[in-house]
């Protein structure tokens, strides 16, 4: 799938503190992105064609979003009249769709990224300028007298980025840093975590004046769904029909349900989805430790349907709203189960041949383990079971994730409860994989995205979500699979459910 293609997100949110006042806006990401090999200029933008320009073509590196804010149109000027910049042919905010172009932030607009980005009450502008040689840097600002300030300096208007609120009720504040550098240069970073903040003032940064108050957490009570045929969330979907679902700390339904119906042929796995349960967050309970999902999967034919692809099961990850194939998507981290064919998906055969079905452990997209046969992966074989699992039989299976990326695997036939045994001999599969995402657990001041909420490069502690989706790969209607008794739980160092 290409990467430039992501989802649509439609926020209707309430105001803490402000009973009576509900405003209806757009968040989108505001993506960070360093420029290393010249190592002086860091990028902030809401554009997804800006994110891919800075990548593909600057060598930049993605450091995930630093938070969400409500989106702006591209058209606004600077606030002394400045002509907005729109992007360049390549990487453009405007889409064709057949023969009329679509506003869309920089994103596809076939995945419904279609914004009205209309000023919520409260909030005030992101003016975002830049400096090109022989010094560069990027400067976000909500002050009109500093945007003419610095347009005296030298910076040129290049965009309104979006919108922060000015009242702390209404989100967290974003704090701006800056560093002068060795050759005359000027770094400027933003973080919401006060603890980056520090560990950047005590490496030698300057405080600024704060921007305002963003979102920490995707906030998204409802999505409307379009881009996939299935059931999200217990409502069925369509490719052509926007539809409305839940999707913000859903409980998942423990009562049973089928994993198939007529999905059509020639539709990609990325459209065809059954059984798709997704949460953005859930309330995490004091004394939490470890997040748990579980479910009886009892199999039916799903191991020689030529149609079946893999199923899914995500825990801590951020969704972005109608798309949630996230091994595909940009706003995600996140460790994941996946139940497939043995031998399917891109690792090979792994160690129980190609019948039957089989464990993985697969990371998010940005935590590639290398290559096996040539082929990037993010897939691990050392959660496969000793004897794959068979068609028409009932497990138990339970997976559970903690915050420094402990993973712990059971699976069980059912009702007999016996307990099948992984490849290390045991019939319980553990294993760390913190050692995959590159934050420690004290990050220096360079890598102060690490206190970013979703940075591709550190393991998001505060991200609760999880994902339960089979997938297939066209017509599924003679699957007899089901699903049963799914459970999203938080528990104690000892396990105890709380």
């Amino acid at each position: 799938m290409n990467s430039r293609k992501t989802c649509g997100i439609a926020v209707l949110f309430s105001a803490l503190g402000f009973s009576s006042v509900t405003a209806g806006y757009d968040l989108v990401p505001l993506w960070e992105l360093r420029n290393v090999p010249a190592a002086t200029d860091t990028l902030y933008t809401t554009y997804f064609n800006d994110h891919n320009l800075a990548i593909d073509v600057y060598s930049n590196t993605e450091h995930g979003v630093a938070a969400w804010v409500p989106c702006s149109v591209d058209t606004l000027k600077g606030p002394n009249g400045e002509t907005p910049y729109t992007g360049t042919t390549d990487y453009e905010d405007y889409y064709l769709d057949g023969t009329t172009k679509v506003f869309s932030h920089g994103y596809d607009p076939a995945h419904d990224m279609n914004f009205t980005c209309a000023q919520p009450p409260n909030s005030t502008p992101i003016y975002r300028l830049y400096k090109y040689t022989p010094q560069t840097d990027h400067i976000l600002t909500t002050s009109p007298s500093e945007v003419s300030s610095l347009e005296a300096q030298g910076y040129t208007f290049e965009r309104v980025e979006g919108y922060v609120f000015t009242n702390s009720l209404l989100g967290v504040l974003l704090r701006r840093y800056h560093i002068n550098l060795a050759n005359g240069d000027v770094e400027h970073r933003y973080t919401i975590s006060s603890s980056a903040g520090n560990a950047l003032v005590a490496a030698g940064w300057t405080a600024d004046p704060a921007l305002g108050y963003v979102s920490a957490t995707f906030n998204n009570p409802t999505i409307n769904a379009t881009g996939f045929t299935g059931e999200f969330n217990g409502v069925s979907v369509t490719p052509g029909t926007s539809t409305a679902v839940s999707i913000q700390n859903v409980v998942p339904s423990t009562s049973s349900f089928r994993l198939g119906g007529n999905a059509g042929s020639s539709l990609n796995r990325a459209t065809v989805a059954h059984g798709a349960f997704a949460s953005n967050t859930t309330s995490r309970p004091a004394h939490a430790v470890w997040q748990q999902i579980s479910f009886v999967l009892n199999t039916g034919t799903l191991f020689t349907n030529a149609n079946f692809s893999h199923i899914p099961i995500y825990l801590h990850y951020a969704s972005t709203g109608t798309k949630t194939d996230l091994a595909y998507e940009k706003v995600y981290d996140g460790i994941a189960l996946v139940v497939a064919k043995a031998g399917a998906r891109a690792i090979g055969t792994c160690a129980s041949g190609n019948t039957g079905g089989q464990l993985y452990i697969e990371l998010g997209a940005a935590k590639l383990a290398g290559t096996v046969n040539g082929a990037p992966t993010s897939l691990y074989c050392d959660s496969n079971l000793s004897a794959p699992l068979q068609n028409n039989t009932a497990y138990q299976i339970t997976f559970s994730l903690d915050d420094s990326a402990n993973v712990k695997v059971t699976a069980l036939t059912t009702p007999n409860g016996n307990p099948l045994t992984f490849v290390q001999g045991t019939t319980v599969f553990t294993k760390q994989y913190l050692s995959k995402f590159s934050c420690p657990s004290t990050p220096t001041a360079n890598m102060s995205y690490c206190g970013n909420p979703f940075s591709n490069d550190g393991f998001p502690v505060a991200n609760t979500g999880y994902i339960f989706r089979a997938l297939y790969t066209g017509d599924d209607s003679s699957e007899s699979a089901t699903v049963s008794n799914l459970k999203v739980q938080w528990l104690d160092v000892n396990g105890n459910v709380l």
